[in-house]
This record gives structure tokens, C-alpha cells and sequence, in this order.
């Protein structure tokens, strides 16, 4: 409909009046207020936004996509223990339902439980291996628990799939430093900052790598 489409274009008040225009004919329709929760989200309005996946999930509370936008919607807030519940909530309707397993696996991330983020992220590969986002996060999870072997692996599988992903190559050199090989250390550093020159971190990064060589 026209909401998705302006959503689409990056036009998220416009497709919040559209959403809200239909609303006024069809007030009882849950999956216009999930699409407009989505766009309120999207405008940084999260209370709002989840009054509006509330809403949606008071007519229809079968809609595991509802579940998972609120979630988001509560994390953005660092309501994590309530945005873990949603999560869980989208994946007991749907076991097979990938991104809300990823989207647990990054807030049990974000409360230190390394383990428990691991297991979501490796739940959310198995039913979708190409999954990057879940291949790069589950590498940082194993780096904070210094297994950088499988920090390597998972980080080398992203860039893989898609090259065009710098942290990927950061967080790699990362682990490549901390295993004491500086060259690949700085060719995954200068690999990150072909595609952002300008990240103060990977530039740091880079610079101690060179301390290290004694390269100044």
C-alpha cells in the first residue's frame, strides 16, 4: 500500500499520515498499526511506536512480526528484559521466525550473556546461513570470550558472503591482533578503511598496530 512504499522511500512521516488516514476507515485493521508502529519507530517515536504494535497485538495476538518490532521498539528504549520477552513471544509462533532469534541473541549481547547471545545467533544461522548481520555479531561474542580462532572463521564467512561489510574486517584484524599477527592485522584494517576512511576506531586500531611493528 501507499505507507509501505513512502516507508520504502524513506518517507516515514508521510507514510505515518498515510497509515493513520487509513486508520480512520479501518480502526480495526492490526496490521495497518503494525506498519504504522514501524514507521513511528523509524521517526525514533518508540513509545509511540509500541503503543501502536500494543494496539495491533490487542486485535491480533497471533502475529509473531508484531512481537518482533516491539521488541526492537523496547530495546531502543534499554528495556531489554522486556524487549527479550517479545522476542521470545515471536519465536514460540514462529520456531522458524530468524531475525527474532538474531534480535535476542544482540540484547542478550547487550546484558554481557556472550553464551546465551551465541546460542541465539547460531539459531538464527541454522535456519538462515547467509544471515551476515548474525555471522559478524556472533564472531564480536566470540572475541569477548577470546576464542579468536572462531572470532576469525565467523568474520572471514561474512565477508564471504558480502565483502562490503568493514566491520567485519575490523573486528577480524581485531582478533588478528590479539593472536600476535600484525600484517594481517593491518591488511584487515586497510581493508576496512578503503570503505570508511574516515571511522576513528579502525584508525586507532591501526595506528597502535603500527606502533606495534614499530612503524610510526
Amino acid at each position: 500500500n501507499r505507507g509501505l512504499v513512502l516507508s520504502g522511500l524513506g518517507r516515514h512521516q508521510e507514510a505515518l499520515e498515510s497509515y493513520d488516514r487509513a486508520l480512520a476507515t479501518r480502526p480495526g485493521d492490526p496490521k495497518v498499526l503494525v506498519n504504522r508502529g514501524s514507521a513511528l519507530a523509524q521517526l525514533r517515536q518508540y513509545w509511540e511506536a509500541i503503543e501502536s504494535y500494543d494496539r495491533a497485538l490487542g486485535l491480533d495476538s497471533s502475529d509473531p512480526l508484531a512481537f518482533n518490532n516491539r521488541g526492537i521498539a523496547y530495546r531502543n528504549r534499554g528495556m531489554v528484559d522486556r524487549a527479550i520477552e517479545d522476542f521470545g513471544e515471536a519465536i514460540k509462533i514462529d520456531a522458524n521466525y530468524a531475525v527474532a532469534y538474531y534480535n535476542r541473541g544482540t540484547v542478550y549481547y547487550d546484558k554481557a550473556d556472550q553464551d546465551r547471545a551465541i546460542t541465539d545467533f547460531d539459531a538464527a544461522l541454522k535456519l538462515n546461513p547467509t544471515y551476515v548481520a548474525a555471522l559478524h555479531d556472533r564472531g564480536v561474542a566470540h572475541y569477548d570470550k577470546h576464542d579468536y580462532d572462531r572470532a576469525i572463521a565467523d568474520q572471514t564467512t561474512a565477508l564471504k558472503i558480502d565483502p562490503k561489510t568493514p566491520r567485519a574486517y575490523h573486528h577480524r584484524g581485531a582478533a588478528w591482533s590479539n593472536k600476535g599477527e600484525p600484517d594481517r592485522a593491518l591488511a584487515d584494517f586497510d581493508a576496512a578503511l578503503a570503505q570508511t576512511p574516515d571511522n576513528p576506531q579502525i584508525l586507532h586500531a591501526r595506528g597502535i598496530e603500527h606502533a606495534v611493528k614499530a612503524n610510526y
